[in-house]
């Protein structure tokens, strides 16, 4: 018993000294800095708007289309508190300048989205990155060639990596797609695509101060 007081003790020692971290995260926030500097004013207002643009040449569907010009516009809706992710919603969803699939487009919109940040690691160690999952997305693919075929791609899920800085990018490489549509379509596919933030110069995912 004596041995069990000294450690408890010693566990609240370190704790103070800032040697023992807890496992589990706080609430997301969307940061103009990093922390400490989140806590000091930096932490955006919820709801908050944030626009995107592709970086790379091009937004892939895997076996259907290569898309030239991709956005994506978020909205957040609530801060849920501990160990909670950010809630948002996908409000734009585009892919444009197309090839084979000439109208690419988002069916359903409003989609349900959540940002939480991530302990690097080894860690615990907060460097404003993180995840954002996209719930539930259909997207169209209409007047595709030969022929003047469609297919509809969907997912359960998509998870993009977020990785904070000026700009915050937001990356998904190969996300599965389950595809419906005749035999042209194909049974799967996949996307990729790579974005940065345009709508705030630095963008940082950090536990919520």
């Amino acid at each position: 018993m004596k041995l069990l007081g000294r450690l408890g003790l010693l566990v609240v020692v370190l704790g103070a000294l800032g040697v023992v971290q807890p496992s589990t995260s706080s609430a997301t926030s969307l940061c103009l800095k990093q922390l400490p500097e989140c806590g000091l004013g930096n932490a955006l207002p919820v709801p908050e708007t944030v626009k995107a643009e592709m970086t790379n040449p091009f937004a892939v569907f895997a076996g259907q289309d290569e898309c030239e010009i991709a956005k994506l516009e978020l909205k957040t809706t609530s801060n849920t508190g501990p160990v909670k992710p950010l809630l948002a919603e996908i409000t734009a969803l585009k892919f444009e300048s197309c090839g084979s699939c000439p109208t690419v487009t988002a069916l359903g919109l409003v989609y349900d989205a959540e940002l939480e940040a991530l302990e690097d690691s080894p860690g615990p160690f907060w460097h404003g990155n993180g995840l954002l999952k996209i719930i539930n997305p259909k997207i169209k693919l209409s007047g595709c060639s030969p022929g003047s075929f469609s297919c509809t791609d969907v997912a359960s899920s998509i998870t993009l990596k977020v990785t904070g800085g000026p700009p915050m990018v937001m990356k998904v490489s190969s996300a599965p797609l389950s595809v419906s549509g005749p035999a042209s379509c194909g049974s799967s596919s996949s996307l990729s695509a790579e974005y940065k933030v345009t709508s705030q110069k630095e963008l940082w995912l950090e536990p919520d101060p």
